[in-house]
């Protein structure tokens, strides 16, 4: 075929394409006989995918004869719903489903009959490939494949706004270079790539239709003169029917790359002003002999990866997003560049000197709405932490050179992020699941389950994860998948309750991590091995506290730096990785350095001398009515530390915890919206736990944690007058937390908590009975609350694997039936409505949920209704914790935000390169 044939195929392809279906025919029909079926087989061809770029066909499927049925919306077909369409083409349809057993979201790509050989063959090829830019295949159904569902817009789309940066293209172009290798090392060549089968998305590309794509099994598509794909973006091999192998793909690659650089598509003889290093790339893919080109996908991703990290923007050609940047990311970019080059000079240099220490801000865009869950990637170039949007926390990945920050896609209420060693991962804990997800992009992959309540963790070089546990010991597992298994063991001769905040020391073997206890005494930082049995962990406490830990290297292999919180001083302490021991004093790194006050520091710190923390004012908030409908009514109070709530019978005063100016006394307060005035009740050196008012109002009760004694349980009266009253003492090793009093004021619920198990208990309030089992079995029961007649309790339990909301009759008689569960996909925390018809709780999506109920002869609830979904603002959902309160009148009463105190905001992410600088001043 000559080019200039070629030409006129090409011009009359892409004209057809923009017509109807009717309209085509007239077209075609105009022209010469053999130029038109040339044509006509290449439209054959076209790909499912491409209708997404164009206007839709629509009844494509019944014209050709589809063997799926026709789809509408709430249509059935196997276990997946039908949404509504997404796309159509000559090929069959796309439409947007549920799959009902997962709840997840997918695409359904039905084929029509003539074209179920193509079908079957791109089954067969995606089958075979799991990468994170490849759309991934979940099932396949007679005459239709079940696919991830790619959200965002293809490059064809894109392109149509006009040319990308080259950085990203560079980025883009490396991405579908990685793509490609991985679908040529299995043999399989797309030999239709385009940008309408490429979609770009928050985690960057994914490449779809591999219709054409060939395999070495192919054996009906290894002949010769057969001409496939779509013609503006052939190899010259492909549009002469001859074999085609990786290499075909190498020049469409090429064409993309061009295209995503400059607009256009490229020209013979055409000049662009690109960079030298992507005009290279592009040139050696787009080598008429495909001997000439580059052999491998591999290859082109490793050189756009470099290009990337040595590309300038040429003079007169800055994008306008990097126009619009403000000084704050061009002070950042050049304070990394300038530590760098520190770095790569220092050899040089006559006599050497210790790299510079710089210092500065990073004001994320969203803002992080927990302060715990805040990680640099170990070599120092990312941040991953948790931010809110209407209806979910996520995880939310910036890179320290730039302004810009991105969702991750598939992370719906994460908490507990943490790098992988290699910084390509990272693994983060979500409803009762450890993940972990590749930050290049792709779907989350489940490692295994987890407890409830995770207390951080972390990835060794060998693939190995220590997870921490609040209500248990460490445990680990491969990175690939597969069982936990334990590595310590809570020694209850010391009242420990939990192991967490693990770290790994270089070896991979050692690691670092925190044992709480109620003797705190024995609370601190210990070092453990892989190596030995859970119950022969080392009992010597290396430092004192439980507010987490960090490891550095230092400056040699031999020694490192372990850092830690005394009171919010961020401190370092020198280290020997051989000896494991200390070899210095510690030092001050930073003051004012935040935390939970409970396991938890604001800190972390890479492997290449980059340390981020955030202050220790941050977690002020402003206490707030909501409606129903989560519409914000009015504040009340001042701004504080709080933890957690409940307010009184009349709905006037609220008690809770706070801590003192200093950030680190946790006493009990009351709060008088009336008039304005706040008391304080506890003047403790342990930690208020819970509170629960009493019948009249006039008094609270509370348990108190202290050092060297065993949780106690008091009362005193709610104006402050007078001493607190000891209302009992909880078995040794054991917690206590009040959660509710009955009514008529005779019965108090509360939770006695061990480190593997919670019960609920009832105490008579006559000074003469003692507490007596509620609810007690194997399973964590906590969150008791009565109803307002005072015949039934609701509480929260995970007997059925999960969190659910339950009510049984108060107090429990054989005749009255046992239980009912009122949640039907999880529930944490419920509260009564005043008048008993009602019940709330929080969904694990953060959803506040209602059930409608009948408390008469019989207990009866209706079906859970969503009223609102609202960002916590940081405030973990956790199984204990009481974060809102209902009031008399229905209105919502939640600490869920953040104030601004003047200065820096209180978002913001500090930033320390070269942080051992710090030590010397």
């Amino acid at each position: 075929m000559t080019p200039s044939r070629w030409k006129q195929v090409e011009e009359l392809y892409h004209a057809a394409l923009e017509c109807e279906p009717g309209q085509r025919a007239a077209l075609l029909e105009r022209v010469d006989p053999k130029l038109r079926g040339e044509v006509e087989s290449l439209l054959a061809q076209e790909s499912g995918a491409t209708p997404l770029d164009h206007p839709a066909w629509k009844g494509a499927a019944s014209l050709l004869g589809s063997t799926v049925a026709a789809l509408t919306p709430g249509t059935q077909l196997g276990p997946y719903k039908i949404e509504g369409p997404l796309g159509s083409g000559g090929m069959g349809e796309v439409f947007r489903a549920t799959d009902t057993r997962l709840g997840r979201a997918v695409a359904i790509k039905t084929s029509a009959a003539q074209f179920s050989s193509r079908f079957d063959r791109e089954a067969r090829a995606i089958s075979s490939l799991n990468h994170p830019h490849i759309c991934t295949l979940h099932d396949v159904g007679p005459n239709y494949l079940v696919m991830e569902l790619c959200e965002g817009e293809t490059l064809a789309a894109r392109l149509k706004r006009g040319k990308l940066s080259i950085q990203e293209s560079l980025r883009y172009g490396a991405q579908i270079a990685d793509a490609l290798a991985a679908a040529h090392a299995k043999g399989i060549t797309h030999r239709d790539l385009k940008p309408g089968n490429i979609m770009l998305g928050k985690s960057g590309v994914k490449v779809l239709d591999f219709g054409l794509a060939k395999s070495p099994q192919d054996e009906t598509l290894t002949g010769t003169r057969m001409v496939i794909g779509t013609p503006a973006y052939m190899a010259p091999e492909q549009r002469e029917g001859n074999e085609c192998d990786s290499r075909t793909d190498i020049y469409a690659l090429g064409l993309i790359l061009h295209e995503m650089a400059t607009g256009r598509r490229a020209e013979p003889e055409q000049k662009d002003h690109l960079p030298e290093k992507l005009t290279h790339v592009i040139q050696r893919c787009l080598e008429q002999d495909p001997a000439e080109r580059w052999q491998t996908a591999s290859d082109v991703r490793k050189e756009l990866q470099w290009a990337a990290t040595s590309t300038a923007i040429p003079n007169g050609t800055a994008e306008p997003s990097i126009a619009r940047r403000s000084w704050l990311a061009w002070a950042v970019a050049a304070l990394l560049a300038a530590a760098t080059a520190v770095a790569l000079w220092a050899p040089w240099r006559k006599a050497p000197t210790t790299p510079e220490t710089v210092q500065f801000q990073v004001r994320p865009q969203e803002k992080p709405t927990s302060t715990a869950f805040l990680q640099i990637s170990p070599d120092g170039r990312y941040i991953v932490f948790v931010g809110g949007t209407e209806d979910h926390d996520r995880l939310w990945l910036r890179s320290l050179d730039s302004l810009d920050e991105h969702i991750l896609s598939g992370t719906d209420n994460a908490t507990n992020p943490f790098w992988s060693a290699d910084s390509r991962f990272i693994a983060f804990s979500a409803e009762g699941q450890l993940k972990k997800i590749p930050i290049a992009g792709g779907p989350p992959q489940i490692i295994c389950d987890l407890p409830e309540n995770t207390a951080g963790g972390d990835w060794n070089r060998d693939d190995v994860i220590l997870i921490g546990n609040q209500y248990g010991a460490l445990s680990r597992v491969s990175a690939t998948g597969g069982p936990r298994t334990a590595v310590t063991a809570l020694d209850k001769a010391r009242q420990e309750t939990f192991h967490g905040r693990p770290v790994f020391l270089p070896d991979g073997k050692h690691f670092l991590y925190v044992r709480a206890s109620i003797d705190l005494e024995a609370q601190g930082i210990y070092l453990g091995s892989l190596e030995v049995k859970p119950d022969l962990q080392s009992r010597q406490r290396l430092l004192p506290g439980s507010l987490g830990v960090g490891y550095a290297p230092g400056p040699d292999s031999v020694s490192g730096y372990v850092l830690f919180l005394q009171g919010d001083t961020l401190m370092a302490r020198k280290f020997d990785n051989d000896r494991l021991q200390f070899t210095g004093e510690p030092a001050p790194v930073a003051e004012h350095v935040g935390s939970n006050r409970l396991s938890t520091s604001y800190f972390s710190v890479s492997k290449n001398g980059a340390l981020i923390y955030r202050t220790v004012n941050q977690s002020r908030r402003q206490l707030r009515w909501f409606d129903r409908q989560g519409k914000a009514l009015s504040t009340f109070g001042e701004p504080g530390v709080y933890r957690e709530l409940a307010l009184s019978p009349d709905g006037t005063r609220v008690a809770l915890g706070r801590y003192d100016i200093t950030g680190h006394d946790d006493d009990l307060w009351v709060l008088d919206s009336t008039r304005g005035t706040s008391t304080r009740l506890t003047f403790n050196p342990g930690q208020t736990v819970r509170e629960a008012w009493s019948a009249n109002g006039n008094e609270v009760f509370f348990s108190i944690t202290r050092q060297g004694r065993n949780a106690e349980l008091y009362r005193k009266s709610a104006n402050g007058a007078g001493q607190e009253a000891l209302v009992l003492q909880a078995p040794v090793g054991t917690a206590i937390a009040p959660t509710d009093v009955s009514s008529d004021g005779k019965n108090l619920l509360y939770t006695e908590s061990t480190p593997i198990s919670s019960d609920i208990f009832v105490l008579p309030l006559d000074g003469r009975g003692k507490p007596v089992p509620f609810v007690a079995t194997r399973a964590y029961e906590t969150n008791a609350k009565f109803s307002p007649d005072g015949r039934w309790v609701a509480y929260q339990s995970g007997e059925s694997g999960r969190m659910e909301i339950y009510v049984r009759p108060f107090p429990p008689t054989a005749e009255d039936g046992g239980k009912w569960m009122l949640s039907n996909s999880g529930g944490l925390q419920p509260r009564w409505r005043r008048d008993g018809k009602e019940i709330f709780y929080l969904a694990p999506s953060g959803a506040w949920t209602a059930v409608e109920v009948s408390t008469g002869a019989a207990f009866k609830a209706g079906t859970p209704k969503v009223l609102f979904a609202r960002s916590l603002g940081g405030l973990v959902l956790n199984t204990s914790s009481w974060l809102w309160d209902v009031s008399p009148d229905g209105f919502f009463f939640i600490d869920t935000a953040p104030t601004e105190t003047g200065g820096a905001d209180n978002s913001d992410i500090y930033v320390v390169l070269n942080w051992t600088g710090l030590l010397n001043r």
